[in-house]
């Protein structure tokens, strides 16, 4: 009889348990249906300005302007490779180029101002962020800069939103096509645009199960830790 009980109790246990750790799944508030993370890294582009400090002390502080050539100079190291690159990549380069003239460098990096044209890229890709734009920069082409798309991105639904005139144009951009040759789709990008690339099916109904059981997280908390805790102790 008390084995019969305690193998309920370890049950019971263990059935809270797991609905206490698939609801911790939902510990911060879910986004939205649609949601696109925003852009988490700017690509320096020619004409950018940058602002660089070097430690520890005496420090280096110096502002640079990126050459045509994508490159910046700086005290004892030269020419440091730029353009295409985000400011924290930047840093890692000149800290461990430095490194030779000095013990333990630590490099800051940061963009005073831009004086390139750029596009954004949000959404399922891989390094979503600013990216700098020529004359013949296509939708492709911006991607690519992007790092291109995840596995998880729909890449026959994307999205091009461009102002113009002070109202909002979207394009549907299928990429899957232009890569067979149907460049129906495939447009020039142009300064400011915004380029999104939705999450696939499986994302988007993540996010409703996510979105579903959220507002129950709190209730199955209060309710269900302290039963998992009891039954914890009982074993």
């Amino acid at each position: 009889m008390r084995f019969q009980l305690v193998s309920r109790k370890a049950w019971l246990a263990g059935l809270a348990g797991l609905l206490l750790a698939t609801i911790g799944c939902a510990a911060n508030k879910p986004p939205p249906i649609g949601f696109v993370p925003p852009a988490a890294s700017y690509r320096v582009a020619a004409g950018d300005t940058l602002q660089i400090l070097v430690l520890p002390e005496p420090p280096v502080e110096r502002t640079v302007v990126v050459r045509p050539d994508g490159n910046v100079s700086l005290d004892l190291i030269g020419d440091v490779p730029a353009e295409g690159r985000t400011p924290e990549a930047i840093a890692r380069e000149i800290e461990k180029r430095i490194s030779d003239y000095r013990r333990d460098p630590v490099a800051n990096v940061t963009v005073a101002g831009t004086g390139s044209a750029t596009a954004t890229v949000i959404g399922e890709v891989n390094t979503p962020g600013r990216v700098p734009l020529a004359s013949s920069t296509t939708i492709p082409d911006a991607l690519a800069m992007a790092g291109g798309s995840t596995e998880l991105g729909a890449r026959s639904r994307i999205r091009l939103i461009r102002n113009v005139g002070g109202a909002t144009q979207v394009h549907k951009v299928n990429l899957d096509r232009i890569r067979k040759g149907d460049n129906v789709s495939d447009l020039r990008v142009e300064p400011g645009d915004l380029i999104v690339v939705p999450g696939s099916a499986p994302v988007v109904v993540g996010y409703w199960i996510r979105r579903a059981l959220f507002p129950l997280e709190q209730v199955l908390r209060v309710v269900l830790g302290p039963i998992a805790m009891a039954f914890a102790f009982t074993r």
